[in-house]
């Protein structure tokens, strides 16, 4: 973004290297001025521009669906909310939980794959939570689980075949995403602050860290997974129907069929300019966050 540092035109798309390695952009030809051309963006009807707008979004959300499914067809065994086995004595077992138990919901949260137990149950601040278990084809009710600060007991896997890689894709794809939401959701509640986020700067160190671990031991599996949240947490923050986002720009698409004629350009533009406004202020204070924690 920012000021163009390198400019070449092609056949009929303009590219350029710009100042701010912050982000980049695709400008179609009728998207921000009056174009004549029938191929122009405002030339098309709103359910093209609609599938125009969430591609982006959408290509972000199938890489990290691309890169988790790389990662589990690697795997022994992908890991399920089943209960294999419960250390005797320990505080799960004294609690009642059981080996065979398959965990249905942490706090009233569906329970789709293990990332989503791990997570429901060790976000909690005061790690107490509801635990709902499917037990010999009823369900039981643990109330008031306490959760141990290192789990003291094992879930089941299954063997990665075409089946399962696939079903287990898309269910992890979309517990990370839950988790992305959950986390901009605590963020607004103030469960979280802001140095809990990171800026460029802070996912560049984060991304170095993981790579020089990745390099020492062999082992790609944390790098990947990296990887496929980020890819994942990109598409997702691009769909919220915030101004200057993708989710925003959809949002006065759906606006468009429903009222039959667009939204003004200078109701979009003054919402647009708003939004990018508080993102670029959002960016600035992590990446201040960000130097802190390195200082």
């Amino acid at each position: 973004m920012g000021p163009k540092l390198l400019q070449k035109k092609g056949k009929e798309t303009t590219y350029s290297l710009r100042l701010l390695p912050i982000g980049g952009y695709v400008a179609m030809e009728g998207e921000q001025t009056d174009s004549e051309d029938p191929r122009s963006f405002r030339a098309k009807p709103p359910w093209q521009k609609g599938i125009i707008i969430l591609a982006g979004a959408t290509v972000n959300l199938l890489t990290g669906v691309l890169l988790i499914t790389i990662l589990l067809s690697q795997q022994t065994l992908i890991s399920t909310p089943v209960v294999k086995q419960v250390s005797p004595g320990s505080a799960s077992a004294v609690q009642g939980l059981q080996a065979g138990d398959r965990i249905v919901s942490v706090d009233n949260h569906r329970v789709f794959t293990a990332l989503d137990a791990s997570y429901y149950m060790g976000s909690n601040p005061d790690r107490t939570v509801n635990l709902m278990v499917r037990r010999a084809g009823g369900d039981t009710l643990i109330a008031d689980y306490r959760v141990p600060e290192k789990f003291d007991f094992k879930v089941a896997g299954v063997k990665p075949t075409f089946g399962t890689v696939s079903k287990y894709a898309w269910l992890n794809s979309a517990s990370m995403a839950r988790v992305v939401w959950d986390s901009l959701g605590g963020l607004i509640k103030g469960q979280y602050s802001i140095r809990d986020l990171s800026g460029p700067i802070g996912t560049i160190q984060i991304m170095s860290d993981t790579t020089k671990g990745a390099l020492k031991s062999a082992d790609w599996y944390y790098l990947l997974e990296l990887w496929a949240l980020l890819a994942i947490n990109i598409g997702v923050f691009n769909l919220i129907p915030f101004p200057a986002l993708d989710g925003g720009q959809f949002f006065f698409i759906i606006l468009e069929g429903i009222r039959r004629k667009p939204v003004p350009e200078n109701v979009q533009a003054a919402f647009n300019s708003i939004g990018m406004s508080l993102l670029f202020l959002l960016m600035i204070v992590v990446t201040v966050s960000d130097i802190a924690k390195l200082t």
